[in-house]
């Protein structure tokens, strides 16, 4: 048997910092992790660089206290997708293949589009680059000062965002993929030297995170971010792995929403993406592009990644010449395919500057030749070609009139009863594969009572719902306006408590002989919920419960008095309590422990949110307790932690840590194991 492979490791994690956490909790995150404050990213994830690498486990574990910690994930390690080459074929086969003279003759006027290439540097003084590089004309070169106050000195031609320098080449590094990827989309044309580039409008803004070993998700996430902020129209991303990160794919939704069509490579693995993600190619945003290789036949290239529904198209890819430090070289890889769908997407843009990223998009998917080859490898079935997606883009895209894909809700479950005045309601999230998911409206009996952005799947409603059953269900948007709703469901709200219970016999005060005592009452009402059962408690502790239907508990108690009373429970899990009542046990019988089960566990029906209630544990012998704490709705666990008990009656206070992770309001249930298979389970609702 093959050996495991050992756990990913990173000296760099990304933490998802809760918004409305105090500066005190937010600073404690990083000092679990032993390290400083780390560098805000996107949508409140934050990046912290460690003093030695850890595995998720371990980064998790350190997180465990850290109340504002809410999502870790190591920081993906990304790589340049380049497959070397082996043979040499005529030179720059693909521009006839995606019929790039063509496109020329009707590309005339094309208004200069900033293509980003996020890569590894780009030899900036190689002489077919000269006057296709973008400057940032807000910058006076080599003052050492950051005149424009975007936060970076000297940013004139670009960034580098490994060694956070301006110098985006280095002769050290090599940075001969991302020169190459430059030189496909943008080399000069027609000054009787070197090569081709597929488009002349294109300004390169060269954006370095990669070198040599790879490079971190979180300087990607920070490169589309300065992309965006300094006026890029695409971004070329040739480089990918099979670490997902979510923050990554949420920088290429923002990207989309300002207008910026992110061009990704498939991947090098010769696997299908609908099976194997790779990211961030597979992220699901309407603005993203993954893009296949071809060889000069139009056939898959063998290395190539595929997939009918997560690759859209084709390009060529298999030993592509272009530019490289000092002069020019062949390359192979989805890396090569995917700057020819950005050099085709720069000319589209120049002709047509109102279209959106989708449009785009839709244009040099519906524009492109169809590949036989192609067919359930991508989904548009076509290899990308410069004519016909200008003239695609000519006709017209038509507007975006189709809804979301179909999406379904998750939770609360169909019928469930909840005593919570704002329950959360959890979705999958939509998919819309032209204008894309702009926002998520939560209906309440037909209402809206919430809206939230395209990156979130849950929501509460801005005021208490009613009591009463409620029929709740959401709507997906994308960007034009375009709806779809999820099919309904019904939530009963009900706060009220169930009718009090009336102790029917032993009447109070009565004495009672023998060995078992058996406790009667009236029945409760609830006509929210209804009853779902009954809890009897003798002298304070839990002896038994019984269901709705049964209204009689037969227990063993001591010789000796004792008091009672009877718990009803709804089933949206509040609770009445009846009167105390007494009863003595009288004669010689022997003495029996007033637990039906060797384990009790008690505590408060209820407690305000932030308090720390005790839990009162009466066991037939001292052992090791351990308690788990989950959520009713939705399932989910909060904390364990455990405890030695003695014999007999044991109180333990609630850890502070776990009192704070049960701050949210709703029902939970907190479950008490201990050797020999004793157990019990209570519930507890936390009100705000």
């Amino acid at each position: 048997m093959a050996a495991e492979a050992p756990p990913a490791r990173s000296d760099s994690v990304l933490v998802r910092v809760d918004a409305d956490a105090s500066t005190r909790e937010r600073a404690a995150v990083g000092r679990a992790l032993g390290t400083g404050a780390g560098r805000a990213l996107v949508e409140d994830w934050r990046v912290y660089a460690l003093p030695s690498s850890v595995t998720l486990a371990q980064a998790r574990e350190r997180l465990a206290d850290a109340d504002a910690a809410e999502a870790v994930q190591l920081d993906a390690k990304l790589q340049a997708l380049e497959t070397p080459d082996d043979t040499h074929f005529a030179l720059q086969w693909d521009l006839p293949a995606i019929d790039a003279p063509t496109g020329w003759d009707a590309a005339g006027g094309a208004a200069p589009v900033t293509v980003a290439v996020i890569d590894t540097g780009v030899d900036v003084s190689h002489p077919d680059l000269a006057g296709r590089l973008w400057e940032n004309t807000a910058e006076i070169p080599g003052n050492g000062l950051d005149d424009d106050g975007n936060g970076y000195v000297d940013d004139v031609a670009g960034w580098n965002f490994y060694d956070w320098t301006n110098q985006v080449y280095s002769a050290v590094d090599g940075d001969s993929h991302g020169t190459h990827v430059a030189g496909t989309i943008a080399a000069r044309r027609g000054n009787g030297a070197g090569i081709a580039g597929i488009a002349d409008n294109a300004r390169i803004m060269p954006l370095k995170f990669l070198k040599p070993g790879g490079g971190y998700a979180s300087d990607a996430i920070v490169a589309i971010q300065y992309a965006v902020d300094h006026g890029a129209t695409v971004i070329n991303a040739s480089w990918g792995g099979a670490g997902y990160s979510q923050p990554l794919c949420d920088a290429i939704d923002q990207a989309g929403d300002a207008g910026v069509l992110f061009v990704a490579a498939a991947g090098n693995a010769s696997s299908d993406n609908d099976a194997v993600s790779m990211w961030p190619a597979n992220c699901p945003s309407a603005s993203l592009m993954s893009v296949a290789s071809t060889t000069q036949s139009d056939g898959l290239s063998s290395f190539s990644n595929r997939g009918a529904t997560q690759v859209d198209v084709g390009a060529p890819g298999s030993d592509i010449l272009s530019t490289v430090p000092g002069g020019y070289g062949y390359k192979s890889g989805t890396s090569m395919a995917a700057p020819h769908v950005a050099g085709i997407a720069a000319v589209v843009a120049g002709l047509a500057p109102g279209l959106a990223p989708w449009q785009i998009k839709a244009a040099i998917s519906t524009g492109g030749d169809v590949a036989p080859a192609l067919a359930g490898a991508t989904s548009s079935g076509r290899r990308a070609d410069l004519a016909g997606a200008i003239a695609a883009a000519g006709a017209g895209v038509g507007a975006d009139t189709t809804p979301p894909d179909p999406f379904g809700v998750v939770s609360p479950a169909e019928g469930l009863a909840t005593s919570a005045a704002f329950p959360v309601f959890r979705w999958a999230p939509a998919t819309d594969a032209q204008s894309g998911v702009s926002a998520y409206r939560l209906m309440v009996d037909g209402v809206q009572v919430a809206q939230v952005g395209p990156g979130v799947s849950e929501a509460t409603a801005g005021s208490p719902l009613a009591e009463g059953s409620r029929t709740w269900s959401v709507v997906a948007v994308d960007a034009v306006g375009n709806l779809r709703a999820t099919g309904a469901r019904t939530l009963l709200v009900d706060r009220t408590a169930p009718s009090q219970p009336v102790p029917a016999a032993p009447a109070d005060a009565a004495p009672v002989a023998g060995r078992e005592v058996t406790l009667s009452w009236s029945a409760a009402t609830d006509a929210g919920s209804g009853v779902a059962s009954y809890r009897v408690l003798v002298d304070g502790a839990v002896a038994g419960s019984t269901g709705p239907g049964v209204r009689a508990l037969r227990t063993g108690p001591n010789v000796g008095r004792h008091t009672w009373q009877v718990v009803a429970v709804d089933a949206a899990g509040n609770e009445s309590v009846s009167a105390v009542r007494s009863f003595t046990v009288t004669g010689t019988a022997a003495r029996r422990a007033v637990l039906v089960r060797p384990l009790r566990l008690t505590l408060p029906a209820r407690a305000a949110s932030g308090r720390r209630p005790m839990l009162r544990v009466q066991a037939a012998r001292p052992a090791r307790v351990t308690f788990t704490v989950r959520r009713a709705s939705p399932v989910r666990r909060v904390a364990v932690f455990t405890r030695r008990v003695r014999s007999g009656v044991t109180d333990v206070a609630l850890p502070a840590a776990v009192a704070r992770r049960m701050r949210p309001a709703g029902t939970y249930v907190v479950i008490a194991r201990a050797p020999a298979g004793m157990k019990d389970t209570v519930r507890l609702t936390v009100r705000r």
